[in-house]
């Protein structure tokens, strides 16, 4: 898998974790009725029936940011919004690349369109006990980026030291974004990414480590609550 394969992955993972957990996914099918027919459009039951169908309609692409875009401004989500400028800048940077505003042709199309509405109406679910943990979780996660990126102010550059990030790449990331809390997103996910296991013991260590230890109580009673 190529890197750009790899990223594409990664924004697609963080658009179905926000639409899981924002109880959005009725409004966000909605503005996508024009591109896609109300029948497909009463089938989506999860965030991934919704990437899948995108995906059909080359509404969503290793080479479009459309759909993302839409997705990012229905939600007025930073880390959505942040997600889709660096997705359009990878885009940019290909070779050939024309960053499309409109839906293009990419190589999903094919093989979603092979898909039945038979298959879709008849995807298996997962256990209700099993789901509402990884809800849960889902929204512990979204709660705990969003108070990191709000509240750490002028130590997120101790803080991304303290998640082992090289200072070369936190340079990058500050020039690239002038506003904190998306330059604590960046950090956050590319962590999570490399090390989803691990992703809240890191937090609370790097929080420890750059003297926010009232940001670390603040994390870890989120991550004990019910």
């Amino acid at each position: 898998m190529s890197p750009h394969e790899e990223r594409y992955k990664t924004v697609k993972s963080a658009f179905v974790r926000t639409l899981g957990s924002s109880k959005n996914l009725q409004e966000v099918k909605e503005i996508f009725s024009p591109e896609v027919s109300r029948r497909r459009l009463e089938l989506i039951e999860t965030p991934e029936d919704l990437i899948a169908i995108l995906e059909a309609q080359c509404i969503i692409g290793e080479d479009t940011i459309y759909g993302f875009q839409k997705i990012s401004d229905a939600l007025d989500d930073p880390g959505l919004v942040c997600l889709t400028q660096n997705f359009r800048q990878n885009i940019s940077q290909l070779p050939s690349a024309s960053c499309p505003a409109t839906p293009a042709i990419n190589q999903y199309a094919a093989l979603r369109k092979t898909q039945s509405l038979k298959t879709l109406e008849n995807q298996s679910k997962a256990k209700p006990d099993k789901e509402d943990t990884e809800n849960a979780l889902q929204e512990k996660r979204d709660t705990i980026f969003k108070l990191i990126s709000e509240e750490i102010g002028r130590k997120w550059m101790d803080f991304a030291r303290g998640l082992k990030m090289r200072q070369g790449e936190i340079d990058a990331i500050s020039d690239n974004h002038s506003s904190i809390p998306a330059r604590v997103y960046i950090v956050l996910e590319r962590v999570e990414v490399e090390k989803p296991r691990e992703l809240f013991n890191l937090i609370c260590q790097a929080l420890q480590q750059s003297r926010r230890n009232d940001l670390q109580e603040r994390v870890r009673k989120i991550l004990l609550e019910q």
